[in-house]
């Protein structure tokens, strides 16, 4: 007989800029949208799970930040602002040339092949690329907003292809996507990133699940306190030539305090546990 433990490990480093607050990547958004809502949908459908689910305060920082965006309308992220221009064609050269790079990043397989419509963009774009050095310049408006909206669609996850209203409607309509359309689509996609951290505070009220916590942005302790503890696990590393990070073990308890305080704030209780960042740990401490 064996007890196992699950955990599931919710990370995401800062994807803010340190002065502007805008977001660089929307990794954050996108992952909450697919792997966070489905993993709450998983453990709603089966209450007989148990496991315990690990969050990263810097990670509950992003997704009240865009929370926040989504009830304001004022949008810190590149993905989020070109999806809710008023009019694609009105689109700068930077947002078009930044959707045009960014607007396949996923695993193509399961995200873009088994779409017909967002293939057929991805083909377009290698069509222009190939056949013309200004070809872009004949991509309109209409081309950018349906791209936006097929990588919001390909990101959603499964719960909400299933039980969404407006996800499933845009799918099957393929093409030529309205404001009025990706507007309803923002509000489905906010909705389910407004509720994500009271969805995990209800199933741990519920018992289903117990929740955890990192230090807060992830520090690998270890290191903060002594670097020779790189030395357990790869014993001829090189080190750096200082003796010691400056203020580490005042930093790790201020790491410590500030986890403990964003978990009693959002989830209303202690966390259960702490899971040390990369599951660092060293022999001394």
């Amino acid at each position: 007989m064996a007890d196992l433990a699950f955990l599931w490990h919710m990370h995401q480093p800062d994807y803010r800029h340190p002065d502007s607050g805008e977001f660089v990547l929307p990794w954050v958004f996108l992952h909450a949208i697919k792997d966070y809502t489905d993993m709450a949908a998983h453990l709603e459908r089966h209450p007989g799970i148990r496991c315990t689910v690990n969050f990263v305060p810097v990670l509950l920082d992003q997704i009240e930040d865009y929370a926040e965006q989504f009830a304001s309308g004022q949008w810190r992220d590149p993905l989020l602002a070109i999806a809710s221009a008023p009019d694609a064609d009105e689109l700068g050269t930077e947002q078009r040339e930044w959707l045009l790079d960014f607007g396949f990043r996923c695993h193509a397989p399961t995200m873009l092949e088994p779409f017909a419509p967002y293939r057929r963009l991805r083909d377009l774009l290698d069509f222009v690329r190939s056949h013309d050095r200004n070809g872009l310049n004949y991509l309109g408006g209409q081309f950018y907003a349906d791209l936006v909206t097929w990588y919001l669609l390909a990101w959603s996850g499964e719960s909400l292809r299933r039980a969404g209203h407006i996800v499933p409607q845009l799918m099957a309509k393929g093409g030529n996507f309205s404001l009025a359309d990706r507007q309803a689509l923002l509000a489905e996609l906010g909705a389910a990133v407004r509720d994500l951290i009271p969805r995990y505070r209800r199933l741990a009220d519920s018992g289903r699940v117990e929740l955890s916590c990192t230090p807060a942005t992830h520090p690998l302790a270890p290191l903060l306190l002594d670097f020779h503890s790189a030395r357990e696990a790869w014993p001829d590393c090189p080190l750096p030539a200082a003796p010691e990070y400056p203020g580490g073990r005042t930093r790790v308890a201020a790491h410590l305090k500030s986890a403990r305080e964003s978990h009693q704030r959002r989830f209303g209780a202690p966390p259960a546990g702490l899971w040390p960042a990369e599951g660092a740990l060293s022999a001394p401490f």
